[in-house]
């Protein structure tokens, strides 16, 4: 199947809706957004961007000149740039130090080059269909903020899509309607975190932005990661969680210390060690970072508890979004 180019500003519609790629997928031209990062890197914020200025300058130019592309086409393509959400999952423990959820990639997995490394990361491509994007055209109808907004939540969706594909104790949600998954998360401390990071998608910009130009991987992609802290019940047993697949090797939660053991840093993929170097030398930023979505999700259960607010992330219940 040849390349397909559908530019997916909101002022242009696909022509054709019915055409459909094998997987799809959105993309932009690297020379999009060149300018943009080789400023980044002139400041410092390469690979990784944490300020809040380049992440919503960098976002804003890629959403709105993003193309609906074949995937398997243009994955070694370096003229494109694919937006990933890839996210870590944090324990905070009453110390206040960090753990970050591991595992190790054995084979049978797809990305070819990622297999036998360590990663302390979920998620996968943002991907669109052409009809999905003749429709947001049509409903976005030139307003920018708008279709920021149904990118974002898009990009929020993909993270519930990728936590409840990968971790096992997750997978249940792929059954259920996303009005159903809010009602579950009233009562379930770790998913209500991962929905709260659903709803930052659209309500806040993420943590980081991760572009690593050292390996193919990393020239071909821009990851967008927000960290999920892991939030377990005080009253119930804490089952812990596990990779839902057999090419997924659970390795629990690792210190900082323990993932800069040669054993694992050496063969941990290049975004791993940059979250994991990000967060070892900034700790404290982050342990608050981390400490602040913890109170925020245990006060709103507690509220959902007593029943002094509804419950509500921001998304629309009434739209069933089930995870495909």
């Amino acid at each position: 199947m040849s390349l397909q180019h559908s530019l997916f500003h909101p002022s242009i519609i696909v022509p054709e809706i019915s055409q459909r790629l094998e997987n799809p997928t959105v993309a932009v031209k690297r020379s999009v957004l060149e300018a943009l990062l080789n400023e980044a890197k002139e400041e410092g914020q390469l690979p990784i961007i944490t300020d809040k200025v380049f992440i919503e300058r960098i976002l804003n130019t890629m959403i709105f000149n993003l193309e609906v592309v074949e995937r398997k086409e243009i994955e070694k393509n370096f003229n494109y740039i694919h937006p990933v959400v890839y996210s870590p999952i944090i324990e905070l423990n009453e110390e206040g130090a960090l753990s970050l959820f591991t595992y190790q990639r054995a084979k049978g997995i797809g990305e070819e080059r990622l297999l036998g490394n360590y990663s302390v990361g979920i998620g996968g491509h943002v991907e669109f269909d052409t009809g999905t994007v003749n429709t947001l055209s049509l409903l976005v109808d030139n307003n920018e903020d708008l279709f920021r907004l149904v990118f974002d939540k898009v990009c929020g969706l993909t993270l519930l899509t990728e936590f409840s594909e990968e971790i096992k104790e997750l997978q249940y949600l792929l059954q259920l309607s996303f009005k159903e998954i809010l009602e579950v998360s009233k009562t379930h401390p770790f998913l209500r975190s991962l929905m709260n990071c659903v709803d930052s998608m659209s309500s806040d910009y993420p943590d980081m932005l991760i572009y690593d130009t050292s390996n193919e991987v990393g020239r071909v992609h821009l990851g967008i990661t927000t960290l999920v802290p892991y939030i377990t019940d005080i009253i119930k047993p804490d089952p812990g969680i596990h990779m839902g697949e057999d090419s997924l090797i659970t390795k629990g939660f690792l210190s900082f210390d323990e993932l800069k053991d040669n054993s694992i840093e050496e063969k941990m993929e290049s975004w791993s060690q940059l979250i994991v170097g990000q967060m070892a030398k900034y700790n404290r930023r982050w342990a608050a970072v981390v400490k602040e979505k913890i109170y925020f999700t245990k006060t709103e259960l507690r509220d959902i508890k007593i029943g002094t607010v509804d419950s509500k992330t921001g998304l629309n219940a009434n739209i069933d979004f089930t995870p495909r």
